[in-house]
């Protein structure tokens, strides 16, 4: 190996392993992000470290867990910036880290990102360098235009719609049906559907298909027929027009099923189907009554 290419790789690692100081503040253009795995086009970031060692700092999740940030094992808790070319900033967290390279950052706690002219873009949090809990994207505006729910970097829930909620159709409803003779004669289905709509735009189903029959000659086949407990999750959107209130679902881009929404009080509504991915049900009228 030559002198030169020792001398380089020498001064590298001691380049690497310098002491972390506290307060220090490392800036890294775009030529310098030659590892990292988001590369931004523009701009550039600043590293400010923390605490070293210990820390007691904590910040509490969407479901209301207390996380503590441990900056153990030489491990740093530092301040990520990320700046437009003008200088105005861009994205804003705190990162646990064990060197200053800008790719070996694992995100922790509340995040924010930001317009250009410095105006909210979206909000979020991290565990453990993955997303944890509600991200919230803003148009310009400041209006919400969607919001997505992460657990441990999952997501678990995401809504198109959030500025459409109509918040006399939240909670939980449930319908009952029972047919006869179906599919044949003597076999009794009933199938009890609960739905929740819940604020963040979810609409959750859970459907219980049950088939019976006096018939022994009968009875044998029922559990072949679909018995069970069924989930699905979809987003929903309550549109009010001129031609009436209609409910609409959604399984990410795709409308997967629309309906006419017929009140009868506050605690009972009716869905006229009338459009859906499954053709049996169009035109059908699906009266619901709130349990919660």
């Amino acid at each position: 190996m030559k002198l030169s290419t020792q001398i380089l790789h020498l001064f590298l690692l001691c380049f690497l392993f310098v002491p972390t100081t506290q307060g220090q503040t490392k800036e890294y253009h775009t030529e310098d992000w030659y590892r990292a795995s988001y590369k931004p086009a523009e701009g550039y970031r600043k590293v400010t470290n923390l605490e070293i060692g210990t820390s007691m700092q904590s910040f509490t999740d969407y479901w209301g867990q207390v996380h503590y940030t441990a900056a153990t094992d030489g491990r740093v808790l530092r301040e990520v910036k990320d700046y437009y070319p003008n200088g105005g900033l861009r994205f804003k967290c705190k990162a646990i880290s064990v060197t200053q390279l800008p790719d070996e950052l694992l995100f922790e706690g509340p995040a924010e990102w930001y317009y250009q002219d410095g105006s909210i873009k979206e909000k979020g949090s991290f565990l453990n360098g993955k997303p944890h809990g509600e991200f919230a994207e803003y148009a310009p505006n400041g209006t919400i235009t969607r919001k997505t729910i992460y657990q441990k970097g999952q997501a678990v829930a995401k809504n198109r719609f959030a500025g459409t909620i109509y918040t006399p159709l939240l909670g939980t409803w449930l319908y009952n049906e029972v047919k006869y003779n179906t599919p044949s004669p003597h076999i009794t289905k009933t199938t009890q559907n609960k739905v929740t709509f819940s604020a963040d735009g979810i609409l959750s189903i859970q459907t219980k298909v049950d088939h019976q029959s006096n018939d022994p000659s009968m009875a044998m086949f029922c559990p072949l027929l679909g018995n069970g407990t069924f989930t699905a999750s979809y987003n929903w959107r309550y549109v009010q027009a001129a031609g009436g209130h209609f409910l609409e679902e959604y399984d990410g881009e795709e409308m997967v099923a629309k309906s006419r929404v017929q009140w009868q009080g506050n605690n009972r509504v009716s869905f006229v189907v009338l459009h859906s991915n499954n053709p049996e049900n169009i035109g059908r009228t699906l009266t619901y009554q709130r349990i919660h």
